[in-house]
């Protein structure tokens, strides 16, 4: 074999090669064409013709050299192919087993190093008919030139069937396409393209998928697609009707018919990703001139065309855009996806389109002079995706009528099931059929896209057919189960227990007594009472006369109580020892209405309880829930006796899990409906928790007092008890968790701890009775934590904009039917007008929860977020705007916005950015340059008096509990930001002694701390001090650190505390400390001004010739790389996010909700060093073997104040090398020192090991590489 020039691989082969590269013996890439011949044919004139014309394309006879940088291919001389016979006309379907073998025939694998990289075949199938087979590696023919070579053999072979001389062949070389290629990289033409493509994909959108990605290994932007012979496919006919109509549509908005298509697949991808900003492909021969369209070669591209399409984008509109993108896409079409993609720093193998539309030019036949062929395509192209195939021509070949279109939809073997296939195919059938001449002005989103098949799945076999319910109210539903088990223990207190018949009894009782004073039928009681067995007998005895409860929190503020007094009005007014002397009680302006306290009521009872009450219906109000929401008008959810009964006897309920329940949530929370009347339904027992917040020691002793089987914990609260001290769920058979998104770390880790349990994300709003959904979990699932199937009796309805059901996958609102569904909101009509509709599927009501959710494959929901801008805080419903109004309402607030961040140690925090009506002062400019508070921060003085309080209020709750922990050992609050966990506790401890360390190379005797926080410094550093001073501005801290330090005999007499701000040095003695400590202090200040005053005021501490020592100071220029890092640690697990726009937009969301204060090291090397007082600064990284947040995003200053003996040192004269220029290692540095000799030597430049992977990761974030990318090189990393 003859080598011959070597040539560079074309932009159409370099993508192709490198992914055949990963896996050599993949067929992948393998692509066969045959010819069906109908005719006698000379079969070794046909072999001639076929040898001569694959001499002819020097394509063919290449060998592809993988170890030359960059690869290229070798032209080898020219050789005869091998042209195998195979007879299988004795075969009982002869065309059958040639099919067969040509499927394996296809999957042979190519040895492109070798030079092989095509294969020829005749198969004899029967008298006067035959196939010939031609098989190419993709990465040297595509479609179009099978076409080419197909057409030249034919032509060929007539001439040597009619003995006359062989026309020349007309085809362009290989030689020639790529020079042709390489002149037009130079032109003004390449310019304009790639302006024209990288001004349409600037922002880099991120591809969209249809099918299920996490089927597959396969990663966003890595690995290879099966080629077409390998997906899944359905093939159907578009009739004649619908093919005319389609025509006029796209007459009707002035394009043709195949950019109706490419709409129609934009359309439905639009409806399945519920995303406006489209990018879906059109597969192009990339053939724009004379010269190409005689190369029998590869040059196949794939042509991105972005959309843009909303809920009021008409057909028409998009029919346009279509035909407008389309233009400048093929006008555009020689600039190539591969040089887009690099353009944009994407991997090679980055999709830059979603589904991708194939319309394929009709074959046509071949003359063979005397016999005719008919081309086939066995494979045409990989499909990563979703692609749908239109091959354009009509006529009888193949079974399809005159005027019909035969179409293929092509899906990843791997991705889609065929179950699925066939529902994309439903709908996009669906929605053609709606697309006409009259429909064309319509709104996309108005058309139909669920099939009949998919919708009846949808509405009926999800939704399973109601279950029988007991047609009573509950206070009889309570006396028949006391009756089966009277002598069972209903709820215990402590040491107190009552049996179900004297729950039975002294609920009657009250019962009496309370209608007596007018609590009927009809008539609401509101109780405001402490959780205890009292609270439970009037509970209950209210059902029982007929009327409703209202609830209320004793823990609520004020305000809020009087107003919900106020809107539920009500009859009676219980309450209890606990609550009776509350000033919301004492303060009322009027006496309604009137206030029974329980106890005085039973203590002055008759001994004979009142006649019986008379019964209500089970679709009469039980109680009014009024929502979590905090702010704006409260609204009083009124739940029927039927919706209690509906929830309570539910078959999840079944098992022996539910025997015993803890009740612990505040009875104005709607969890609290499933921890009482669930077991006082089914004979279980209520396990009261003592008054307050539920903690693991509480949580431990229900468990070990009680027997306590299961218990509701809100998200938020399950997963600080899975961070810090999981082994408290130890013996529950079940958890139900929700509220919020759980965490799927959470859940993790709770199995880990506790095998056995199992946990349930239980989800509903109070308006569907507690709970509308549940997951069960017996082991952590892959990713976010789905919100599962219905409850019973609850019919779950996943609708668009206008009320249809969409697809299974695509997102859309939550709709809620059935029992669960409560009557609506108290005295409000018009919301209960909006939020609860008429069902139009089932009978009944459904309700409209604001949610948004998929539909997964397995049938379980998965939540994605709100469709408005209402969020939860620790499982309270809160909507921002109310805030902002209640906000704009301040004479001083000109302007308010309310957004939801991620709070210290967990979990989510409002904050409000205030636009002031009246100009505030404002900091020093030079100081603002180098310190930057929150955004939205002014600097001005109220705005840092909030931001003071606000931190505040953070540590003063922090240090709320009684501690345990030993002096300088509590680490509680610290978090790994990446994993939303503590950090491990020895890593705390190394943190602390080496911070411990750095103040005692100062050699102090007299300390100041500024922020001693819990006294994690002071505990180390006192001992060796004669004086040390604290201070705090939080309360608690100094309190509970003042009883630490009194224990501890070695420091008590030595160490005073003081309540005080960072900057207020009020009774401190001025030039007294040789050492002034404020360690991990100055992120929590609240602006430059405010820091710059505090470390002047540190300075005026110290003696001369002391020492400022400022740690744990966070700057502002690895800000971004730090949010990357965390969103692709934390927000992944969390969210299972692989959208690369939406990491880039949870990123900038981070850095502009950033609430620390992030300071420079110029602040203190320019700011403070340029001060008179200061002799010098020295400004160093966290060290530390631990590769956390603290050492990868923290430096600490050293600033030594100026003394009459000390000269200030500056390393201006110092010689300086830079690191990666001058020097490249310390080998390099000695070097240099030897050299030389300079008196100084500052290295500038020296990168951080630690922060490397960071750096890489968001470089690969900004480049476009995608999150897999990025995660690869967080993973390459130092973690």
């Amino acid at each position: 074999m003859v080598s011959r020039p070597t040539h560079p691989l074309s932009p159409a082969q370099s993508g192709i090669w490198y992914a055949q590269n990963l896996d050599p013996t993949s067929p992948v890439y393998n692509c066969l064409q045959y010819l069906d011949i109908q005719g006698a044919v000379d079969t070794a004139l046909l072999i001639d013709a076929i040898k001569r014309v694959v001499m002819e394309v020097d394509g063919l006879h290449v060998r592809f050299d993988g170890r030359s940088d960059p690869p290229g291919q070798i032209l080898l001389e020219p050789t005869d192919p091998h042209i195998a016979v195979h007879d299988f006309t004795a075969e009982p379907d002869p065309m059958a087993a040639a099919h067969t073998w040509l499927q394996r025939f296809l999957h042979i694998p190519f040895d492109l190093e070798a030079g092989h990289v095509s294969d020829f075949a005749i198969l004899e199938v029967g008298p006067g008919r035959s196939l010939w087979a031609q098989r190419y590696h993709h990465v040297v023919a595509d479609g179009y030139a099978f076409n080419l070579i197909a057409q030249r053999v034919a032509e060929v072979y007539r001439a040597l069937r009619a003995d006359g001389p062989v026309p020349p062949a007309r085809f362009q070389t290989l030689g020639e396409a790529l020079d042709e290629a390489a002149h037009y990289r130079t032109s003004a033409e390449y310019a304009a393209g790639r302006a024209y493509w990288l001004d349409r994909f600037a922002d880099r959108p991120a591809p969209l998928e249809l099918t299920d990605g996490s089927r597959t290994a396969l990663a966003e932007g890595s690995g290879t697609a099966p080629a077409a012979h390998e997906v899944r496919r359905v093939a159907f006919t578009l009739p004649a009707d619908r093919h005319r109509a389609l025509r006029a549509a796209a007459r009707e908005a002035g394009t043709n018919f195949p950019r109706a298509l490419i709409a129609t697949v934009a359309a439905y991808t639009a409806r399945m990703t519920g995303r406006e900003d489209i990018v879906v492909g059109l597969a192009s021969r990339s053939r724009a001139t004379p010269g190409a369209e005689r190369f029998p070669g590869m040059m196949s591209d794939v042509l991105p065309l972005r959309l843009r399409i909303t809920a009021a984008t008409t057909w028409a509109g998009l029919l346009a855009d279509t035909h407008e993108a389309v233009a400048q896409a093929v006008a555009h079409q020689r600039y190539r996806g591969e040089d887009l993609r690099r353009e944009l720093g994407w991997p090679e193998r980055r999709r830059v389109a979603g589904p991708l539309v194939n319309l394929i030019p009709p074959l046509g036949t071949v003359d063979l002079g005397g016999a005719s062929g008919t081309l086939h395509n066995l494979s045409i192209m990989p499909t990563e995706d979703l692609t749908l195939c239109c091959f354009q021509h009509t006529g009888s070949t193949g079974g399809t009528g005159a005027g019909e279109l035969r179409l293929t939809l092509d899906a990843h073997p791997d991705r889609c099931d065929d179950a699925a296939l066939a529902d994309h195919h439903e709908r996009l059938a669906t929605l053609l059929d709606g697309l006409g001449p009259d429909t064309v002005h319509r709104p996309v989103a108005s058309f139909e896209c669920t099939g009949p098949r998919e919708r009846g799945r949808l509405l009926d076999v999800w939704n399973e057919a109601p279950r029988p319910l007991p047609e009573a109210p509950l206070g009889e539903l309570f006396r028949r189960q006391a009756a089966r088990t009277p002598d069972a223990v209903a709820v215990a207190d402590g040491d107190t227990e009552l049996s179900y018949r004297e729950l039975d009894a002294r609920s009657d009782r009250l019962a009496g007594l309370l209608r007596e004073r007018g609590v009927r039928s009809g008539a609401t009681a509101l109780v405001f009472m402490e959780r205890s067995v009292e609270l439970l007998i009037a509970l209950l005895a209210i059902v029982k006369t007929g009327a409703a409860y209202v609830p209320l929190d004793e823990r609520q503020p004020a305000t809020r109580l009087r107003t919900l007094i106020s809107e539920a009005g009500g009859d009676l007014l219980l309450v209890d020892g606990a609550t009776r002397e509350l000033p919301v009680v004492r303060e009322r302006s009027d006496a309604r209405p009137p206030v029974a306290d329980v106890a005085e009521l039973e203590r002055a009872a008759p001994p004979v309880p009142p006649a019986p009450y008379e019964p209500v219906t089970p679709d009469a109000p039980a109680c009014v829930m009024y929502t979590s929401g905090s702010t704006g008008v409260p609204s009083g959810v009124q739940l029927t006796h039927r919706n209690i009964a509906a929830l309570a006897h539910d078959r999840c309920w079944s098992g022996g899990a539910h025997q015993r329940v803890l009740w612990h949530s505040p009875h104005a929370f709607d969890a609290v409906l499933y921890e009482l009347w669930v077991p006082l339904l089914s004979g279980g027992r209520i396990c009261v928790a003592p008054p307050g917040a539920l903690l693991p020691a509480t949580l431990r002793g229900a468990i070990a007092r009680h027997g306590v089987t299961a218990a509701w914990l809100t998200a938020g609260l399950f997963a600080a008890l899975a961070e810090e001290e999981p082994d408290a769920l130890r013996g529950l058979r079940e958890v139900w968790t929700g509220g919020d998104v759980v965490s799927q770390a959470a859940v993790a880790r709770v199995f880990d701890t506790c095998p056995g349990i199992v946990v349930v994300n239980g989800y509903g709003p109070t308006e569907t009775t507690t709970f509308a959904t549940r997951h069960r979990m017996t082991r952590a699932p892959e990713g976010p934590v789905p919100i599962g199937r219905a409850m019973d009796n609850a019919t779950l309805y996943v609708l668009d904009a206008g009320g249809r059901p969409v697809p299974q996958g695509a997102p859309g609102e939550l709709w809620v039917g059935g029992a669960h569904v409560s009557a609506g909101y108290v005295n409000r009509p018009e919301a209960t007008r909006e939020r609860f509709r008429a069902n139009p599927f089932h009978p009944g009501r459904m309700y409209r929860t604001g949610d948004l959710v998929r539909l997964a494959p397995d049938g379980t929901l998965r939540f994605l977020g709100r469709a408005d801008d209402q969020v939860k805080i620790r499982g309270f419903r809160v909507e921002p705007h109310d805030i902002e109004l209640s906000l704009e309402r301040h004479p001083d607030v000109a302007r308010a916005v309310v957004v939801p961040q991620a709070a210290p140690g967990g979990g989510k925090r409002l904050v409000a950015y205030l636009v002031p009506t009246v100009e505030q002062d404002t900091v020093e400019q030079d100081t603002a340059e180098q310190g930057t508070a929150a955004p939205g921060s002014d600097g001005g003085v109220a705005d840092e008096l909030e931001r003071v309080r606000e931190w505040q209020d953070v540590y003063e709750d922090m240090y709320r509990e009684g501690d345990q922990a030993t002096l300088g050992e509590d680490f509680g609050g610290w978090m790994d930001s990446y994993h939303g966990t503590p950090i491990p506790r020895h890593e705390m401890r190394e943190w602390r002694d080496r911070t411990v360390d750095r103040v005692l190379a100062l050699r102090p005797r007299r300390i100041l701390e500024i922020g001693a926080g819990s006294g994690l410094l002071l505990a180390r550093l006192a001992p060796h001090c004669a004086e040390y001073w604290a201070t705090d501005f939080s309360e608690r801290a100094v309190t509970r650190l003042a009883a630490k330090v009194r224990e501890d005999e070695r420091i008590a007499d030595r160490v005073r505390l003081l309540r005080r701000e960072a900057r207020d040095l009020s009774g401190i003695p001025l030039e007294h400390f040789d050492c002034v400590v404020i360690n991990s202090v100055v992120q929590y200040l609240p602006s430059a001004a405010y820091l710059s005053a505090a470390l002047r005021g540190a300075l005026h501490a110290l003696t001369p010739g002391g020492h400022l020592f400022v740690g744990d100071v966070r700057p502002k220029r690895l800000l971004r790389e730090f949010h990357t890092g965390v969103e692709l640690r934390r927000g992944a697990a969390e969210h299972g996010s692989e959208d690369l726009s939406g990491l880039k937009r949870a990123v900038e969301r981070a850095v502009l909700h950033e609430k620390e204060l992030l300071v420079e090291p110029e602040f203190f090397t320019e700011h403070l060093g340029a001060l008179p007082e200061v002799a010098g600064v020295d400004v160093r990284i966290k060290r530390g073997r631990a590769h956390n947040e603290l050492t990868q995003f923290r430096y600490e200053a050293v600033v030594r104040k100026a003394s009459a003996d000390t000269e200030p040192y500056s390393c201006a004269d110092a010689a300086v090398a830079r690191w990666g220029h001058d020097v490249a290692d310390l080998a390099d540095v000695g070097r240099y020192l030897r050299d030389k000799q300079p008196s100084a030597l500052r290295l500038t430049g020296v990168p951080n090991a630690r922060v490397l992977p960071l750096l890489r990761a968001e470089h690969e974030v900004c480049a476009g590489t995608g999150v897999a990318a990025a995660r690869d090189a967080l993973d390459g990393g130092v973690f």
